[in-house]
């Protein structure tokens, strides 16, 4: 009796065992994908990079599918693979929801996801919704950034730049005036 109670515990240990290990190699799958389309996106295979990009989004999603830094990742990198392919639309949809993932933070992630969205606004030729953005952006960049640091020189230059295409000429010579007189840091 003993041995047989002997045999199916260890029976259970190994089973228990196999699926750890198994979620394990699971767990990894979403990373790897990652990490494939980060470097197909870095040499400029954008039709590849898109496609690992949402692989590793479903995994993600089934892995663990929390509202996360690495979802936001994700998210951010399957929106740049459509910007790079000129599938704004569908991109920006993708930078929206990382958007609301980083907006509860309000910290330096969260103003480059607001200045990248303002990228996708600018290229569909939205320049409105593209200041907005990066409006946005320039309040959480002011919390962590003086005036005349690089950053938010550059936040400015875009701002002003997406005014004038908007039609907006006066503002836009103001921010850049206003810009060019400030010592950079």
């Amino acid at each position: 009796m003993q041995f047989c109670l002997l045999h199916v515990a260890m029976r259970y240990s190994l089973l228990l065992l196999c699926l750890a290990g198994a979620f394990a190699v699971r767990a990894q799958s979403w990373r790897t994908q990652f990490t494939a389309a980060q470097e197909a996106y870095q040499q400029e295979d954008y039709q590849k990079a898109k496609e690992l990009s949402l692989l590793c989004l479903e995994s993600y999603k089934k892995e663990d599918g929390t509202a996360s830094e690495n979802y936001a990742s994700i998210l951010r990198l399957v929106g740049n693979a459509h910007f790079s392919l000129e599938m704004y639309r569908d991109g920006l949809s993708y930078i929206n929801q990382e958007l609301t993932i980083r907006e509860k933070d309000k910290d330096v992630s969260y103003a480059g996801a607001l200045e990248n969205a303002a990228q996708f606004h600018a290229a569909m030729e939205d320049f409105n919704e593209a200041v907005k953005a990066l409006e946005k952006a320039r309040l959480v960049l002011e919390l962590f950034y003086r005036i005349g640091d690089v950053p938010l020189v550059l936040n400015a230059l875009a701002i002003a730049s997406n005014c004038y295409l908007a039609g907006n000429s006066v503002r836009a010579m103001e921010l850049f005036a206003k810009t060019f007189t400030l010592p950079i840091a």
